[in-house]
């Protein structure tokens, strides 16, 4: 009894309870553990409970790690077939995975990746490339990235909802009837919000729902990003994502395209990458390479570097670069923020020379002479 009580099922019959926990097993197919527990009722009838079931009650009488193991500590009606499905160890397939998680899996030492060839994927590696560790070496910081989200998912919200107030509502202004002797309650418009047809209280009108978000805050969050599918082992640099000028002359010629389809999928079949979503990120616009990915039944985009955001990479899980992407993308991510602003110049500078120094002091010492003079 203690047992169904801890679940939830109070005041109902046994039949009631073994009806409602059959149904949380029928609807319930996301099985973390493939041995399951058993419940005896007061009649000696066994019954299969899922195991996250009775982690409920596991949790409510907070019983520590130690406790969880020894089938002893739990009431004589529980009856455990193996008592390890509910030692606290981290499931394979479904591992949490925190900001320690890539902290535990930061290699020692600079960030070496092998370059592969896009067109040509049973070639081994031949040269590799240092990764810079300001980018891809960042602290994977899980409460940047969720700002930087709330942010990107903030601004593409329309915000051209609306709903009519009692005043914009359409209708007659007449008294629906007389104020006393019908014996109905007093009204004194068709439109009022009670009413069908009526105006809204309080309804929704278009605002622009984003906000502003500082910008070495969106930097560090697309850093910790790329620092977690670089540890994820998900990144993968290809040389080039565009063919020769040759093979698009050919290909034009012969009215073909330069990049087939069969090409990008023997390229991921290689690196076992058969269902998953791809993102390749190129230095520029690819327009070929976004034709031949079309055809494939997967989640496969194609975007340049400067596009390149926190959203669209934590909605896929493999990463492809290009060489030339990789290196723009770490000059725009490490580039330092300048002290000084040339605003009168139109221009901003993140190195400041000794003679714009100089300058700045001789303008501010001739600004502090008219001051006194006045």
């Amino acid at each position: 009894a203690t047992v169904f009580r801890r679940l939830g099922l109070r005041n109902v019959s046994i039949e009631t309870k073994k009806r409602s926990l059959a149904q949380a097993l029928r609807f319930r197919q996301d099985y973390r553990c493939a041995t399951a527990l058993q419940i005896t009722n007061p009649n000696h009838t066994n019954l299969n409970v899922h195991p996250s079931i009775l982690q409920r009650y596991v949790s409510s009488r907070s019983f520590s790690a130690d406790t969880i193991v020894n089938p002893e500590s739990f009431p004589s009606n529980v009856v455990f077939e193996d008592a390890s499905v509910l030692a606290p160890e981290a499931v394979e397939n479904d591992v949490i995975v925190d900001q320690k998680w890539y902290a535990d899996r930061m290699p020692e030492g600079p960030a070496v990746l092998p370059v592969y060839s896009l067109f040509n994927p049973d070639l081994e590696p031949e040269n590799e490339i240092e990764l810079n560790e300001k980018v891809w070496k960042a602290d994977v910081r899980i409460d940047i990235i969720h700002r930087v989200v709330r942010w990107q998912r903030a601004k593409q919200r329309q915000g051209t909802h609306k709903q009519k107030t009692i005043s914009e509502r359409s209708g007659t202004g007449k008294k629906p009837h007389p104020q006393k002797g019908t014996g109905r309650a007093r009204q004194g418009t068709l439109r009022a919000p009670h009413m069908r047809g009526g105006g809204r209280v309080h309804g929704k009108i278009p605002r622009d729902y984003s906000f502003k978000l500082p910008k070495k805050v969106r930097r560090y969050g697309l850093r910790s990003t790329l620092t977690a599918k670089y540890l994820e082992k998900n990144l993968i640099v290809v040389d080039d994502m565009l063919p020769s000028a040759k093979e698009i002359k050919e290909a034009t010629e012969n009215n073909t395209v330069p990049i087939k389809t069969k090409t990008v999928q023997n390229f991921l079949k290689k690196h076992n990458w058969h269902d998953d979503s791809v993102f390749f990120v190129d230095d520029e616009k690819n327009d070929f390479l976004r034709v031949a990915t079309n055809n494939l039944k997967r989640d496969v985009r194609v975007m340049e570097q400067v596009g390149v955001n926190v959203y669209d990479l934590l909605k896929v899980k493999r990463l492809v670069i290009s060489k030339k992407a990789l290196r723009s993308l770490e000059e725009r991510l490490v580039r330092e923020t300048g002290k000084y602003i040339c605003r009168r110049e139109g221009k901003f500078q993140t190195t400041i020379t000794e003679e714009q120094i100089l300058k700045w002091e001789e303008n501010a010492r001739i600004m502090r002479e008219k001051v006194e003079a006045r």
